[in-house]
């Protein structure tokens, strides 16, 4: 039983950020829908398994506000992923629409320390000619409160925002962007940042690479460790290990 869970740890990590869906959908009681985008009307639409619904005037039964009234905030890796998605807001009531966008000037990369589960997690950093494929989704103020705690806003994340003039295609006119920055910074590796091989764009700041791939470079180079899974197994059973791993690659930005 004990070998199964540290198994079923290890998979987890090595399979972080667990994306699934590479297209805009509505996350709703447990359930997926696609969302797709049309050109004439310049509304989203979902099919009900009836008949083709307006998703903005759904979500405006349901909430009570438009979502061009909406505040946005800016997903990639696990926010975007449902798995963790249900494990954060955690309720089966959340009406979700998760709208696929391309992001201008800036890249995803790999953060400089380990989460609880073993993982290197994802940050957002600046690159001029880079493009990437994100998501945003509208966030109400209780769900704010839940990934807010569940992102460790203040310890290991900060919430800010940034222009919606990022965006390629702004679909409901919002001002701005609210993201978490990670308050670690990027990790680098010959002194350049590693781009995430799970978001997909172009003129990348490195070549992207997967979470084992980053992992296991990283435990072998700063830590000298060639046994990755013994290692990662101490970074999630181990907090006072956990966080003087993570000293040491604060000491080697």
């Amino acid at each position: 039983m004990i070998k199964s869970i540290f198994n079923e740890k290890i998979s987890n990590m090595l399979e972080y950020p667990s994306i699934t869906i590479n297209d805009s959908f509505l996350y709703t009681h447990n359930r997926v829908f696609n969302l797709y985008y049309n050109d004439e009307t310049e509304k989203f639409l979902f099919y009900n398994e009836i008949e083709e619904v307006d998703l903005n005037e759904i979500f405006e039964k349901i909430t009570g506000q438009s979502l061009y009234e909406s505040k946005f905030i800016l997903s990639y890796g696990a926010n975007a992923s449902i798995k963790y998605l249900h494990s954060k807001l955690n309720s089966e009531d959340v009406f979700l629409p998760v709208i696929k966008v391309r992001l201008t000037g800036y890249d995803i990369v790999y953060s400089n320390y380990f989460c609880e589960d073993g993982t290197l997690p994802h940050t957002i950093v600046e690159s001029k000619d880079c493009e990437i494929d994100v998501f945003i989704y509208p966030i109400l103020d209780n769900e704010l409160k839940l990934l807010n705690k569940s992102e460790a806003v203040g310890v290991d994340y900060d919430l800010i925002s940034i222009s919606s003039n990022v965006l390629e295609n702004n679909y409901f006119n919002v001002d701005e962007l609210l993201l978490y920055e990670c308050k670690h910074g990027g990790i680098k590796l010959s002194e350049e940042f590693v781009s995430v091989l799970a978001i997909t764009g172009n003129n990348r700041i490195s070549k992207e690479v997967s979470q084992y791939e980053i992992l296991k470079t990283v435990i072998n180079e700063k830590y000298e460790v060639f046994d990755i899974f013994s290692f990662s197994k101490r970074i999630i059973d181990d907090e006072e290990f956990r966080t003087k791993m993570n000293g040491r690659l604060s000491r080697n930005v």
